[in-house]
């Protein structure tokens, strides 16, 4: 995509968290891992197949970037590039920024600071 071009770019960090479960993150896991890719997609990571996710630091996977010509089309390709995300032996963030995503309030714009405290719903996996 044209820089020039670009209205809306957004980005969102990939964990190896659980929320539902520990509210924490998993250390020493090996994992399978295979970024999305296309137009407006960028992935920035140190992570490869066979990674093992140390106990010592941050358990930050990946920094995950998609632009758009307008907030529309950039949170459906961040949509879309979250749920190709493949990363196996963890649990991570993907789920749940996936329903931030799909919030009504977070695509129109209409989130501060406070928006995670008042959409506490949005943290847990839907049964």
């Amino acid at each position: 995509m044209d820089p020039a071009g670009v209205v809306e770019a957004m980005w969102s960090a990939l964990y190896a968290r659980d929320w539902d479960r520990l509210r924490g993150f998993f250390a020493d896991e090996s994992i399978y891992f295979d970024v999305p890719t296309g137009p407006g997609v960028r992935v920035d990571t140190h992570v490869y197949a066979g990674y093992t996710v140390p106990p010592y630091y941050d358990s930050l996977l990946a920094k995950l970037i998609c632009q758009g010509r307008d907030r529309a089309e950039a949170i459906t390709r961040m949509r879309v590039a979250l749920e190709s995300f493949i990363i196996e032996g963890v649990t991570t963030t993907a789920p749940f920024l996936s329903r931030v995503m799909m919030h009504p309030s977070f695509q129109s714009g209409d989130v501060d600071t406070k928006f995670l405290e008042r959409e506490g719903q949005l943290m847990k996996e839907p049964s």
